[in-house]
């Protein structure tokens, strides 16, 4: 997750300990969904959108093959410093990070660490902490190419009984989440061919899409 404004110092002390702290038992299978839904091909260019301590790394490496690059974007530097540590065991060559606010960057940047547009962009659990995530959400469309998967996996408050409900709203209390946010209402309303997920009894949402083809 990444760390804006507000929640950067929570992270920025986390980041060593997060991967044991953060229940990604809970998690990752919302990661997992997402990742298979933006339907990475060889050799292609991925953006990920606060990669926090890089958990999703392996499973997008392993999808863009040899040849492709994914660009972690977190506004942490010890959330990054984990990934970075991560990435070392992965094969650094083929991941680059990049520490800076995604509410900030500039797309034309993003696009130059990527060295051209991505062809696939995924934001897990990290647009609901950000205050301006549908400006973060915004310059991470425009750094993909036309046609590119795009796909959001965050939290809000689960449904189900009184304590299912009240675990989930102080799960997300914990990590600085806007239950109200809903960021994937973006993904329903800004791009083409949505699929969706809801797991953990909508405790975690996942849509993804596809990025309009401008004419």
């Amino acid at each position: 997750m990444a760390a804006p404004d507000a929640g950067r110092t929570r992270y920025a002390l986390l980041g060593r300990w997060y991967d044991l702290v953060s229940a990604e038992p809970l998690y990752a299978p919302g990661r997992e969904v997402a990742v298979e839904m933006i339907h990475v091909e060889p050799g292609a260019r991925v953006l990920v959108v606060g990669c926090g301590t890089g958990p999703d790394l392996p499973a997008l490496l392993a999808a863009a093959g040899p040849h492709g690059v994914v660009l972690g974007l977190d506004a942490s530097a010890s959330m990054l410093g984990a990934a970075r540590r991560r990435a070392a065991r992965l094969g650094p060559d083929r991941v680059r990070l990049l520490l800076a606010d995604a509410q900030r960057v500039p797309a034309a940047r993003l696009r130059d660490v990527l060295g051209g547009p991505a062809d696939a962009v995924l934001a897990p659990y990290s647009l609901s902490l950000m205050p301006d995530w549908r400006g973060a959400w915004a310059t991470a469309l425009a750094a993909a190419r036309p046609g590119a998967r795009a796909a959001v996996v965050d939290t809000t408050v689960a449904r189900g009984t009184l304590p299912v409900r009240l675990a989930s709203r102080a799960a997300c209390a914990l990590g600085g989440v806007d239950v109200a946010a809903r960021p994937w209402r973006a993904v329903e309303e800004e791009l083409e061919d949505v699929g969706a997920a809801t797991l953990a009894r909508g405790h975690v949402e996942v849509r993804a899409g596809a990025v309009p083809r401008r004419s």
